[in-house]
């Protein structure tokens, strides 16, 4: 089946260089004040403040939702745009930071499985 022609791909184009981290686009451009209010970061990006303050030293830990929150409630810009400079950023993390270095401390979710007794096996039980 051909692609519908009104419907394009999805394209993420990324920064070469000048891109914003996630820190960058809370703030007010040149100062250290936050431009959004613990308030407004509850309301727009459903996000605690501690939560935001996390996610600014490893923007890693954003989601999708996140960023789509990010893009159009708060700074009116395509997703595309502030997807690209938070990949950018992920990229660039220290190793310590990055989310794909430490596989061995994921731990696996669902219940364990148990262990027969040694008299109880299934061999034993059908013969």
């Amino acid at each position: 089946m051909p692609p519908t022609p009104n419907k394009k791909p999805l394209r993420i184009i990324l920064p070469k260089q000048g891109h914003r981290t996630f820190a960058q686009m809370l703030r007010k451009p040149g100062e250290q004040k936050r431009r959004y209010t613990a308030r407004e970061m509850i309301k727009y990006m459903q996000m605690a403040y501690n939560s935001v303050e996390i996610r600014e030293k490893n923007p890693s830990l954003l989601t999708l939702g996140d960023v789509v929150r990010l893009a159009h409630n708060m700074l009116l810009e395509p997703v595309e745009k502030v997807a690209a400079d938070l990949i950018v950023e992920i990229q660039n993390l220290p190793p310590e930071l990055h989310p794909l270095t430490e596989p061995e401390k994921r731990t696996r979710v669902g219940r364990p499985k148990l262990a027969l007794p040694e008299n109880d096996s299934p061999a034993q039980a059908a013969g």
